[in-house]
């Protein structure tokens, strides 16, 4: 669809490169303008997409590393029983 996009804004670029005219410029760079608009705004949304998926990894890593701990807690009573014997 972007490309599309790119495509048809190269080709309107063309065109109005030839009539050169005030209003044909401030189009031009309208059009170019929406076009970077739209393409920071999708890697944005690929970032906040990244981002989320990052926060879920640290949130499981963060459980798991509360369940070793307790785990651990757990065992160390344990263990020096089972050595004072």
């Amino acid at each position: 669809d972007r490309i599309i996009a790119d495509l048809g804004f190269d080709l309107r670029r063309a065109r109005t490169a030839s009539g050169e005219d005030d209003w044909a410029q401030r189009e031009e760079e309208y059009m170019r303008l929406n076009l970077q608009i739209r393409k920071l705004e999708e890697e944005l949304e690929l970032r906040r997409k990244a981002e989320a998926e990052l926060r879920d990894q640290l949130l499981n890593q963060e459980h798991q590393t509360i369940e070793l701990r307790f785990e651990r807690e757990q065992v160390q009573p344990r263990t020096s029983r089972l050595e004072a014997r």
